[in-house]
């Protein structure tokens, strides 16, 4: 009989084993992922976060810029001296927040018409200088109101004294230079006879020009005669009958200002 052999089955050759990669892997270094370990950022601030300091600006309702003060302190009132386009004004009337002034001073010198002849207000050329040369050199023209101008034919002599005017500077008239100073007082009926006023009122009605003399001055309103106008001496005496209309003679402006 034969000796019989083994089989690969039934006695296999033994063999090493190998590990097997599940049961026994490989110690692997851990790697850190982006999510559980990140790399640390620097942060950044954000606008709504961290905002700029921005510097705060005055609002216009809780701070406002100063005014200016009103020029004048109390209402002007009657016998007041102002200043007024760098001129000194006494005020002689108020009425509807209007004023009407004349110059303190006698400013300057001018015959009431060029020419010696007859003339009256609304044509005489001392009106139409003060309504333009002079009426041009002050500074606060948008105050200046411009007035119908009444010239009454004279109280007396019944000289005629012309149509009315419009003007923004005028000369008192005889009536104006009685009513204003004086309250009406004076008696004009004695023009009449003498030709003149003088009374108690002669010296509110003194005047003094620049150099501080006494100096007489012009009114708007006829004399005696078409030739001759009135006017106020330098000792204040209402005077109808000296002077022609082409004689230089002292000027006090008169002028109707906005309060």
């Amino acid at each position: 009989l034969a000796k019989p052999q083994p089989t690969a089955v039934n006695n296999p050759k033994p063999t090493k084993p190998q590990p097997a990669t599940v049961s026994n892997p490989q110690p692997q270094k851990p790697q850190p992922t982006a999510v559980s370990n990140p790399q640390p950022q620097k942060p950044q601030p954000t606008a709504v976060s961290n905002p700029q300091p921005q510097k705060p600006q005055p609002a216009a309702f809780s701070n406002p810029k100063p005014t200016k003060p009103p020029k004048n302190k109390h209402s002007p009132k009657v016998g007041d001296i102002i200043t007024f386009s760098n001129y000194e004004w006494r005020i002689l009337h108020v009425q509807n927040k209007q004023a009407l002034l004349l110059s303190d001073l006698v400013l300057e010198t001018r015959p009431y018409n060029i020419k010696n002849t007859a003339i009256t207000w609304e044509k005489c050329s001392l009106r139409y200088y003060l309504n333009n040369d002079f009426y041009n050199k002050l500074s606060d023209k948008s105050q200046i109101t411009q007035k119908t101008i009444v010239n009454d034919d004279h109280p007396e002599y019944g000289i005629f004294g012309g149509n009315r005017t419009t003007d923004r500077i005028f000369l008192l008239s005889l009536e104006e230079v009685v009513n204003y100073f004086g309250n009406g007082n004076s008696d004009m009926s004695i023009l009449k006879n003498d030709g003149y006023i003088s009374d108690k009122n002669n010296s509110k009605r003194i005047a003094r020009d620049t150099s501080g003399a006494a100096a007489w001055w012009w009114l708007r309103s006829p004399g005696y005669f078409s030739g001759i106008a009135s006017f106020v001496s330098n000792g204040g005496v209402v005077n109808v009958i000296h002077y022609s209309v082409s004689v230089v003679g002292g000027v006090r402006p008169a002028l109707w200002i906005n309060l």
